[in-house]
């Protein structure tokens, strides 16, 4: 298992997260069930924008704002990314 350019089960992703099942996909994004291999396997669900289709630097901007913005949000039913990044030009947060 290395690095690897789509996403796919069992395939490592930004060089710690080993996925697991692909919960649901999207036109624009992935939701993967994953293992964070940094916090010992601890398990992570991480959203993956557009890995099909790689974003341009003015797109990747504006979706960083938005993750930013989102941080922000306070609400006990609301889940907050707790990272946002880009890997081999597909943005994901954990």
């Amino acid at each position: 298992m290395g690095s690897m350019s789509i996403p796919e089960t069992n395939g490592i992703f930004a060089t710690h997260y080993l996925l697991k099942e692909k919960l649901s996909s999207g036109r624009v994004e992935e939701v993967w069930k994953a293992e964070d291999w940094t916090a010992e396997g601890a398990p992570v669900t991480l959203r993956l924008y557009a890995p099909h289709i790689r974003l341009d630097h003015h797109s990747l901007e504006l979706l960083q704002g938005e993750q930013e913005e989102r941080a922000l949000l306070q609400h006990p039913h609301l889940l907050i990314p707790t990272h946002f990044g880009v890997h081999e030009g597909i943005p994901f947060d954990v």
